[in-house]
């Protein structure tokens, strides 16, 4: 009877650890291969404590299948998450706070528009060091430039994009914004950050590096330890004396004979 109990209790758990959906375009037929990232996310209730892409949920992600349907799974049931939903031809959407097993996720992205102006879009290309395009990368804008150069540490309404198979993207500047700083992260590979990108230069070139692997074991008692949860952290950064906590990578779980 106990081991029942635990095993449906940690079924409900999975579900409850859930988001899931369906993404269709404006006539209601199925978007596959679209990119849907969780960006933000806020406890269930009380105060945050993190900033809100500081969660260790932010850095998951999937993609939706030939039906549009994705599944984002092992999410802290404590928490509520946005997400951001990205395809090459469509507009970026994005979501209000949802609780995992709360409820599906339908969303429909809108068209983008054949005759943008090109003097309001920044335009690149996403390749590996060896120039291989990466398809399916995410460039999101973390900073924006007004006209006069001065920076907003914030997107002001510039959606994020991918790329598609080539590694190009566009991204539509909104009014008051002139250029932007983006960060751009693809599977495998080590997110990076650029700067000053602008639609008065050519097409941007941007290289994602591979980025460095770290491995080790745990013990404990000389014995190695099953099933925990490795995480990289950023040392604590300091600004006038005050220390503060930036971002934590999730890196995996341990196996048995690690």
């Amino acid at each position: 009877m106990t081991a029942l109990c635990s095993h449906t209790v940690l079924g409900q758990e999975d579900t409850l650890g859930l988001l899931q959906g369906t993404v269709s375009n404006e006539t209601g037929q199925p978007v596959p291969h679209a990119r849907v990232d969780i960006s933000t996310a806020a406890p269930a209730s009380g105060p945050a404590i993190f900033c809100p892409s500081c969660y260790l949920d932010c850095q998951k992600w999937t993609t939706t299948d030939n039906a549009g349907n994705f599944k984002i799974d092992g999410l802290d049931v404590h928490l509520k998450f946005r997400l951001v939903v990205s395809a090459i031809g469509f507009k970026t959407a994005q979501t209000q706070l949802t609780a995992p097993g709360e409820s599906n996720v339908d969303l429909s992205l809108r068209k983008r528009p054949d005759n943008t102006d090109p003097s309001r879009t920044v335009t690149g290309e996403v390749k590996t060091a060896t120039g291989i395009p990466i398809q399916g990368a995410l460039v999101d804008s973390v900073n924006t430039i007004g006209k006069d150069g001065l920076r907003w540490f914030y997107s002001r309404g510039v959606s994020p994009v991918v790329t598609d198979a080539k590694g190009y993207f566009e991204i539509d500047l909104v009014d008051g914004v002139y250029g932007v700083d983006v960060e751009i992260s693809a599977e495998g590979l080590s997110s990076r950050r650029f700067v000053g990108l602008n639609p008065n230069t050519d097409r941007h070139v941007c290289e994602l590096l591979e980025g460095a692997h770290v491995t080790g074991r745990v013990k404990s008692n000389g014995l190695p330890v099953d099933g925990m949860t490795v995480s990289v952290a950023q040392t604590d950064q300091g600004y006038k004396g005050e220390k503060f906590f930036q971002k934590a990578i999730p890196a995996g779980r341990l196996r048995h004979d690690r």
